[in-house]
């Protein structure tokens, strides 16, 4: 009565790694991350985590003891290395209710929300929180859509903006999403910015590019809903040809 569902699913960065990696190579930049709904912020530590596609570990030298597992489903061969470290300059979040995992009341609070069979998952979530550095992470409370653009000014401009979202557009009223997309769209008038997200037009995983005020758009994935497999519908490159054309 007193609360809202806020899940904080590690294993959604799964889909979101490939992502950020591939936007970093491509622009040779830091990342600076603004994720909205962040909930405890778990996301935002998404290149600290190990990683395995389809049974092959990305990174075999990583000690991380958060390992995610994830099926991906590709016409073209599914193939991602770590040739370099994934670099996140700011890791900002702001959601209407930020979730303190220092606090034991809180930590029962997101244990409450993982469904009782789902050990795999209240497992990842412990491990998550005895390793991450909260420090490292700035979250906000508040409304991520009204002041998105004030937010984007504590990010430098050299780093490269990533607005993102998971599973968070769908609480949302209809106008509140069109507003959202109305101030991403500002927001890539001023500089360039990517936006990851889903449950806005449809359940797909989109990824919109602004540069230097013009906007490319991808639909990349068809994503199971706690990050566990996903099907490339299209690939990232595909991304960054349009944008040249």
């Amino acid at each position: 009565m007193t609360r809202l569902v806020q899940t904080n699913e590690i294993q959604r960065c799964s889909y979101l790694y490939p992502i950020f990696m591939r936007i970093q190579q491509q622009t040779k930049l830091p990342l600076g991350l603004l994720e909205i709904g962040t909930s405890a912020g778990l996301q935002l530590f998404v290149d600290q985590y190990a990683y395995e596609y389809n049974d092959v570990p990305l990174d075999p030298t990583n000690a991380s003891s958060v390992n995610i597992s994830v099926s991906v489903e590709s016409k073209e061969p599914f193939h991602l290395e770590a040739t370099i470290p994934l670099d996140i300059g700011t890791r900002l979040g702001i959601d209407l209710n930020v979730i303190d995992l220092k606090d034991e009341a809180e930590r029962s609070w997101m244990n409450a929300l993982i469904w009782p069979e789902h050990e795999t998952r209240r497992q990842m979530l412990d491990a998550t929180i005895q390793e991450v550095d909260f420090d490292k992470v700035t979250l906000v409370e508040g409304d991520g859509v009204s002041i998105l653009q004030e937010l984007t000014t504590r990010i430098p401009k050299t780093e490269t903006l990533c607005i993102f979202h998971t599973h968070v557009a769908n609480q949302m009223p209809r106008p509140v999403k069109e507003n959202l997309l109305e101030q991403v769209r500002r927001i890539g008038q001023t500089r360039d910015v990517f936006h990851i997200y889903n449950n806005i037009q449809d359940r797909y995983l989109h990824v919109d590019m602004y540069q230097s005020g013009r906007l490319t758009e991808l639909t990349y994935a068809e994503t199971e809903g706690h990050g566990r497999a996903f099907r490339v519908i299209t690939p990232l490159e595909s991304l960054f040809v349009q944008a040249s054309n």
